[in-house]
């Protein structure tokens, strides 16, 4: 389930740290662990996005658009909206 946006901002900084660091073995891990923690949502990104990644590059890209989108949910049930122009509104 959904949890604290500090906690996703913390999930995106840490796979930005494996990925950058070239950890990819651990960075694999962790993207595993993130499909454990939020199933529900895994199951509907999955869903949509049929395509296994391929590369490293592909799987850093995959899992980091999918945090992003967790922590858009977490602000969009707070109310807050961010536009196409990267702006906040409430």
């Amino acid at each position: 389930g959904i949890t604290d946006f500090d906690d996703v901002i913390n999930e995106i900084k840490h796979l930005d740290y494996l990925y950058c660091n070239q950890r990819y073995e651990d960075m694999k891990l962790f993207i595993s662990s993130l499909t454990g923690k939020y199933a529900k949502e895994t199951f509907v990104w999955n869903s949509t996005h049929t395509v296994p990644s391929q590369t490293h590059d592909q799987s850093y890209d995959a899992a980091s658009d999918f945090l992003y989108c967790i922590a858009a949910e977490i602000l969009a049930k707070k109310g807050i909206i961010i536009d196409n122009n990267n702006k906040i509104q409430f």
